[in-house]
C-alpha cells in the first residue's frame, strides 16, 4: 500500500508542476501579446507613412517617354535617306572632336541663308 501512496502523492507532485508550467506559459504567452501590441502601436506611425508613400506613388502618373516624331514622307538627300530626327541627328552630327560643332547662319548679298562652320 505504501507504494501506491507514494505514486498517487508524485502524481498529484506531478499535475501541481504541470499546472504551474501550464500557467507560466499562458502568462509567457499574454506578456508577448502585449509587447506585441506595444510594438504595434509603437510602429503605426511608421507603417501608417509608409502606406502613404505608397499610395502617393501609385497615384502619381507615370510619364510616358515621348517617341520622336515621324517625317511624314522620306527626305532624300543624295544618298541619305531622312526618316526621322535620329536621322538628321545621326547624320549630320559633328563626332570628329576637331572640326568645329556650331553652324552659323549667315546670309549673302541676295539675303539667301549660308550656313557656314565655325
Amino acid at each position: 500500500m505504501a507504494d501506491w501512496n507514494y505514486i498517487i502523492k508524485r502524481n498529484r507532485q506531478y499535475i501541481k508542476s504541470k499546472d504551474k508550467v501550464k500557467s507560466q506559459v499562458e502568462k509567457n504567452k499574454l506578456e508577448q501579446i502585449g509587447l506585441t501590441e506595444n510594438l504595434q502601436t509603437l510602429f503605426k506611425p511608421i507603417l501608417k507613412s509608409q502606406e502613404d508613400i505608397k499610395k502617393k506613388l501609385e497615384a502619381t502618373p507615370k510619364q510616358q517617354i515621348q517617341e520622336l516624331p515621324q517625317i511624314e514622307y522620306p527626305i532624300e538627300v543624295g544618298e541619305i535617306i531622312i526618316r526621322t530626327l535620329d536621322d538628321i541627328k545621326h547624320y549630320f552630327s559633328n563626332p570628329d572632336p576637331t572640326l568645329p560643332k556650331t553652324i552659323k547662319p549667315t546670309t549673302d548679298q541676295d539675303g539667301l541663308i549660308l550656313n557656314v562652320r565655325l
